[in-house]
C-alpha cells in the first residue's frame, strides 16, 4: 500500500526515524537502532512511503531514506521538500507555481475562483476576471498566496485585494485554523523557509533582493560578495538557494539565469533593510549595470550587435531599477552612463521608455559636463522627434553637433541624421542635405558609418533622384567594407531601395528585401518595420496588391503600442499607398490624414500620389472629410480601422479573382 509519514510538526532531527516507526507500528529491536529496526522490518515488503515536508530535517531524512533504498529493494519513497535529499537513486520532479499566462482561465485563476466561491457563494469570476488575473500574476502563481488572497473575498473585492498587494505580508493572512501554522499566513510560510537557512544563505538571499527581474551568476557575484559572504562561495550559496526553491534557475540559452518570486523578493528586501545594507547593495547593483552597459555599448557598435539586444532584453528590468535609483540618489555618473549606453539600443528595439532616460538625466549631465553629454543629447533628440516634438529636437540636435569636437565630451555623430530627419519632416530639403552631408563627412562617423548609410535616403527625400542612386551605391559599398555593426548596412540597403524606387523597381524591391533580412538578423526591430512597410508599399503592390496588403497586416500589428512616429508614420504612409492601389481611396485618405499636415507627403514613397488619386476619385470635400476623420482617431481606433480596411480590400480582391 501507500503510507504517509508527516514530518512537518517535528523539531528534533532524531525524531525522524521515530515518526516512520510510529506509522508502521515498528518496535525497536534489542541491540539495534530504530533506523536498523525500520530497515529490517521493511525488508522485502512492496510499498510506497510518502515522507512529507522533509526540508527542516533534511540531513536525518536523507540518511534514513538512503538506508531504506539500499536495503529494501521493493520500497519506493516519495519525499516532498523544498530541496532534494541528494542521495543515490533520487529522481527530481519540480513542482512549479500554477500557470498564470493566457487569455483563458488559467489554473491559477481557476484556483482563486474556486476558493473565492467557497467563502462567497455569490462570487462571479466573469465580473472580476482582469483583477483576478492581475492578482495571480503578481503572486507568481503561488498556490498558498492565491488561496490566502481568495479568502479575503469575504470582505474585499478582487480589485481592492489587487491594489493592496504591496502590503501582501499583512494582507495575506487567515488560513484554515486546522492548517499548519506556517500555512495560515504568507509571512509565516516564507519565514519557515528563511529560518532554515544559515547566516551566509540569509545574507545572500537578502542581497539578491536588489535585483529586478532576471540576473546571472556573474551579477550575483558582483552584488552578493562582501562582509559575511566570500566571493568564492557565492556560486555554492546560489546553488543552495536554488536547491531550496527560494531562487528559480532559468535554463534557456547558453547561460543559466536566475530570478526571485516577487513574494520572496519582498521578504528578502525587508531583511536587507533590517540589516542596514539597502543603500550599499543598491549602489553596487547600480554600478554593476552601469559598467555592464559600457561593455554592451561597444558590443552593440560591432558585428556582434545582436548579442547586445539579447543582453538588453534580459537586463532591462535591472537597468530600469539601477537608473531610477541613481536618479533618486543624485548618482549622476551612473544614471548618465546607463542612459547614454542604452538609449538608441532600446529605441530600435521599440522600447520607448528606456530610450527616454537620456532626457531625464540630461539637465544634471549638462551641469556636471558629463563626458557622455553628446550621446545623451543625441538620444534626447531622437526621442523628441519620434514623439513629434520637432522644435525641441532641432534645439537638442544642434546643441549636440556643436559639442562634437569639444574634447571634454566623447565624439558622436548620429545627431546629424536626427537633424536631417527633422528637416525632412518639416519639408525643408536644403536643411536635409546640409545635415545629412555634414554627418557623413564628419570624422566621428568613421567608425559606425551611420550617417553615411542614410545618404541615399536623404538625397531621395530632398528630391535629388539622379544623385541619390549614385550616392546610395557608394555609401553601401563603404559601409559594407567597414565591417562594423549590421544596422548601418541594413540602412544603406534601405536607402538604396528608396533611391531606386522611381528608376528601377526591381532593384528597389531587392534592396528593401535585403534591408529587411539584415535588420531581422541584427535584431534592429525599428529598421525591420521600416523595411517591411517600404517593401509592402513598393511597386510589387501594382503587380499583386494582395501581397502588399498581407504584408501590411503584419506591419500594422508591429506598430501596435509603439510610440515612435518614425515607425507609425512609415506604417501609415505605406498602408495609405497600398489601399489607394486597391481602389480604396476613402481608406487611403483617412489613413493619410492621421499622419498630420506637418509632414510632407513626399517624405514617404508613393504617398503624394495616393493623396492626389484620392482627391481625383472622391472630390475635395469628401477627401478633406476623410482626412479630418483620420486626424481625430485615437491610436487604437486607427489601428482597428486600418485592419478592417485591409481585410475588406483582401476580401474584394479574392472575390474579383474568383469571378475572373
Amino acid at each position: 500500500g501507500a503510507w504517509l509519514v508527516e514530518l512537518a510538526a517535528l523539531r528534533d532531527p532524531s525524531a525522524t526515524a521515530l515518526a516512520i516507526a510510529g506509522v508502521f507500528g515498528i518496535v525497536q529491536q534489542p541491540g539495534a537502532s530504530v533506523e536498523r529496526s525500520i530497515v529490517d522490518w521493511l525488508g522485502r515488503r512492496r510499498l510506497l512511503i510518502v515522507l512529507d515536508n522533509c526540508e527542516h530535517l533534511i540531513d536525518s531524512a536523507a540518511a534514513l531514506a538512503s538506508e531504506i533504498i539500499a536495503h529494501c529493494p521493493l520500497v519506493t519513497l516519495l519525499a516532498t521538500s523544498r530541496e532534494a535529499l541528494m542521495i543515490d537513486g533520487e529522481h527530481l520532479w519540480g513542482v512549479p507555481s500554477l500557470d498564470v499566462a493566457g487569455e483563458e482561465v488559467s489554473p491559477a485563476v481557476e484556483l482563486f475562483a474556486d476558493r473565492a466561491s467557497a467563502v462567497d457563494p455569490n462570487f462571479m469570476l466573469a465580473e472580476h476576471i482582469e483583477a483576478v488575473r492581475d492578482i495571480c500574476r503578481r503572486l507568481d502563481g503561488i498556490p498558498l498566496a492565491i488561496e490566502l488572497a481568495a479568502a479575503r473575498v469575504r470582505a474585499m473585492s478582487p480589485t481592492q485585494i489587487r491594489d493592496r498587494l504591496e502590503e501582501r505580508f499583512r494582507l495575506l493572512t487567515g488560513g484554515s485554523r486546522r492548517a499548519l501554522e506556517r500555512h495560515q499566513s504568507l509571512r509565516q510560510a516564507v519565514l519557515w523557509s528563511f529560518d532554515l537557512l544559515n547566516d551566509a544563505e540569509r545574507l545572500t538571499l537578502a542581497r539578491t533582493a536588489v535585483f529586478a527581474g532576471e540576473f546571472t551568476l556573474e551579477d550575483s557575484e558582483a552584488i552578493c560578495a562582501g562582509e559575511g559572504v566570500n566571493d568564492v562561495d557565492v556560486v555554492d550559496l546560489l546553488d543552495s538557494l536554488v536547491r531550496k526553491s527560494l531562487i528559480t534557475a532559468i535554463h534557456v540559452g547558453p547561460v543559466v539565469r536566475y530570478r526571485l518570486f516577487e513574494t520572496i523578493r519582498q521578504f528578502a528586501e525587508e531583511h536587507l533593510e533590517s540589516l542596514g545594507e539597502r543603500e550599499a547593495v543598491s549602489l553596487r547593483h547600480a554600478r554593476r549595470y552601469a559598467d555592464e552597459s559600457i561593455r554592451q555599448f561597444e558590443v552593440w557598435r560591432s558585428p556582434k550587435e545582436p548579442e547586445a539586444y539579447a543582453w538588453l532584453e534580459i537586463a532591462i528590468d535591472n537597468l530600469r531599477a539601477a537608473f531610477s535609483w541613481a536618479c533618486e540618489h543624485d548618482e549622476v555618473d551612473i544614471a548618465a552612463t546607463i542612459a547614454s549606453n542604452v538609449g538608441d539600443m532600446a529605441r530600435v528595439r521599440l522600447r520607448g521608455e528606456a530610450a527616454g532616460w537620456a532626457g531625464e538625466i540630461l539637465s544634471r549631465a549638462r551641469q556636471v559636463e558629463h563626458r557622455r553629454l553628446v550621446v545623451l543629447l543625441t538620444w534626447a533628440t531622437s526621442t523628441a522627434w519620434s514623439l513629434g516634438r520637432l522644435e525641441e529636437a532641432t534645439r537638442l540636435g544642434e546643441e549636440a553637433v556643436a559639442l562634437i569636437d569639444d574634447a571634454r565630451f566623447d565624439p558622436f555623430a548620429w545627431a546629424f541624421t536626427d537633424l536631417a530627419t527633422v528637416a525632412m519632416l518639416q519639408n525643408d530639403p536644403e536643411r536635409v542635405l546640409k545635415w545629412s552631408r555634414a554627418g557623413a563627412a564628419h570624422p566621428a562617423d568613421g567608425r559606425d558609418q551611420f550617417c553615411r548609410a542614410f545618404l541615399g535616403y536623404f538625397e531621395t527625400m530632398a528630391g535629388r533622384g539622379t544623385e541619390a542612386m549614385e550616392m546610395a551605391s557608394v555609401a553601401l559599398s563603404t559601409v559594407e567594407a567597414a565591417g562594423g555593426m549590421p544596422t548601418p548596412i541594413a540602412i544603406a540597403h534601405l536607402s538604396r531601395g528608396y533611391a531606386a524606387s522611381e528608376a528601377d523597381l526591381e532593384i528597389a524591391i531587392s534592396e528593401f528585401e535585403r534591408s529587411f533580412d539584415m535588420a531581422r538578423k541584427s535584431g534592429n526591430r525599428l529598421i525591420e518595420v521600416l523595411a517591411a512597410t517600404s517593401l509592402a508599399a513598393s511597386s510589387r503592390a501594382r503587380e499583386d496588391p494582395a501581397v502588399a496588403l498581407k504584408g501590411l497586416l503584419k506591419a500594422i500589428d508591429l506598430c501596435l503600442g509603439v510610440s515612435d512616429v518614425a515607425v507609425i508614420y512609415q506604417g501609415l504612409a505605406s498602408l495609405a499607398v497600398a489601399l489607394g492601389r486597391t481602389g480604396d481611396h476613402l481608406g487611403a485618405a483617412t489613413v493619410a490624414g492621421a499622419i498630420g499636415s506637418d509632414v510632407r507627403p513626399q517624405a514617404y514613397l508613393g504617398l503624394a500620389q495616393a493623396i492626389d488619386e484620392a482627391l481625383a476619385s472622391l472630390g475635395r470635400a469628401a477627401r478633406d472629410a476623410a482626412t479630418v476623420r483620420g486626424q481625430a482617431m485615437s491610436r487604437g481606433e486607427l489601428m482597428d480601422y486600418a485592419r478592417s480596411r485591409v481585410e475588406d480590400a483582401l476580401a474584394k480582391l479574392a472575390a474579383t479573382s474568383a469571378v475572373a
